[in-house]
C-alpha cells in the first residue's frame, strides 16, 4: 500500500492512527501520511478539515518540502503538526 502510494506520488489519509503509525515507522520509504486523530467527524467536518490539510500541504510544497517520510497530524481541535517519520531502519 505504501509503495503504491509512493509510486503514484500520493499521500495517505487515515483516521486509523494506531495501525498506520506502526506501518509508517516500520516500512520502506513512504510518500507521507495524514493522521486524522478524530474518526468520528461528520461529512461537512471532514470536508472542512481536508481543506485545511490541503492548505498546509500547499504551504509545505511552496517552501520546497514534501511529505516523503513525514506525517501530518490533525488533532481533534483542528491543530496541524508535521513530524519526521522515516522508516525505523534509517
Amino acid at each position: 500500500m505504501f509503495q503504491l502510494a509512493f509510486d503514484e506520488d500520493r499521500v495517505l489519509v487515515t483516521a486509523n492512527v494506531h495501525d498506520f503509525i506502526k506501518l509508517a515507522k516500520g516500512g520502506e520509504v513512504h510518500g507521507g501520511v495524514v493522521f486524522v486523530h478524530d474518526g468520528e467527524l461528520k461529512r461537512d467536518e471532514q470536508y472542512d478539515l481536508l481543506l485545511k490539510v490541503v492548505d498546509a500541504l500547499e504551504a509545505e510544497y511552496a517552501q520546497g518540502r514534501d511529505l516523503i517520510n513525514r506525517v501530518l497530524h490533525v488533532e481533534r481541535r483542528g491543530t496541524l503538526s508535521i513530524e519526521e517519520m522515516p522508516p525505523s531502519s534509517q
